[in-house]
């Protein structure tokens, strides 16, 4: 990404940072995403079959949020080959 970057810190109210963060990103399903996502270490790859697993969303809509926090550029994307004898 050829995108210039400004890096803030918001701070949010504990009691409220959960419906502050679904009304940036548009819906719980992109907040449960990204708080997953630093409970498993900010420098961690996610894997999509760990956010079904874990979750309570089908697997279209983590694609979709997925899509989404890509195209915002919250997310990075990444493909792993793995390859087996069978």
């Amino acid at each position: 990404m050829n995108q210039k970057f400004h890096p803030y810190v918001v701070l949010l109210p504990s009691k409220q940072k959960h419906k502050i963060l679904r009304a940036i990103f548009g819906s719980q399903a992109a907040a449960d995403i990204l708080k997953f996502s630093i409970s498993q270490g900010i420098s961690n790859k996610i894997y999509q079959k760990d956010l079904v697993e874990k979750l309570p969303y089908s697997n279209n809509t983590i694609i979709e949020h997925l899509k989404s926090l890509t195209k915002l550029g919250v997310i990075e994307e990444d493909m792993e080959k793995i390859e087996s004898e069978n």
